[in-house]
């Protein structure tokens, strides 16, 4: 029975995805494409979301989740169709919290892995924004240039001041601003050395490279 529910969802997710498509104008697009070039993208997509996926199954094992790799790698690839159904990334997020603790991890756990999966993406597409500016300052006009830097610098401010809530216990008194400081804590345990950063930072410019490349 939840194998048929499985199908019948599957099923009603493609064709809505299909009717927000002229169809007879993508046939036509498919067949004046060159597949070789269609055929390269859609590998090195994979390859994206591949090594995405890998990423946080290295966050979930610094949780202690005792997952294999390719339950991350199905999970993550489930979670995106639903991001390319969804109007937000928010629904192939919960899904992959959902499928986490479904399988044996309490949901608040499966939560902070998400989250600070998602906060080391953004920063790595954060810092290859920084760098792409530096290199080509004149790409766009001043005052929007200066903008974005601005917001992008602001947004690495806020991701160390999330790392450092954990060391004022105050946080961790109050209900409402407890998860803030069990998130500051999860997050500094799994970026406590060097290696670690490096490795995370280095793995989420190459997702991001990777799917600039593909498109």
């Amino acid at each position: 029975m939840s194998n048929l529910i499985k199908v019948g969802l599957s099923i009603a997710i493609i064709g809505y995805i299909l009717s927000k498509f002229d169809l007879l104008a993508v046939w036509e697009i498919i067949l004046n494409a060159n597949f070789g070039l269609i055929l390269a993208a859609l590998l090195v997509q994979i390859l994206s979301q591949t090594v995405a996926a890998y990423r946080w199954s290295l966050i979930m094992a610094m949780l202690k989740f005792q997952h294999a790799f390719g339950f991350y790698l199905r999970s993550y690839f489930k979670g995106s169709l639903f991001n390319q159904v969804l109007p937000t990334s928010i629904g192939g997020d919960a899904f992959r919290i959902a499928e986490v603790s479904a399988h044996g991890g309490l949901i608040r756990e499966a939560f902070y892995g998400v989250f600070i999966d998602r906060i080391v993406g953004l920063v790595g597409l954060l810092l290859l924004n920084l760098l792409a500016n530096s290199i080509q300052s004149d790409l766009m006009p001043h005052q929007v240039f200066m903008a974005i830097n601005i917001i992008l610098i602001l947004a690495l401010f806020g991701l160390f001041v999330l790392m450092a809530i954990h060391k004022f216990s105050v946080f961790n008194q109050y209900k409402i601003t407890r998860p803030f400081y069990q998130l500051s804590e999860r997050f500094r345990f799994i970026y406590k050395t060097p290696k670690r950063i490096s490795q995370q930072l280095g793995l989420s410019i190459l997702i991001h490279l990777l799917s600039m490349i593909a498109i």
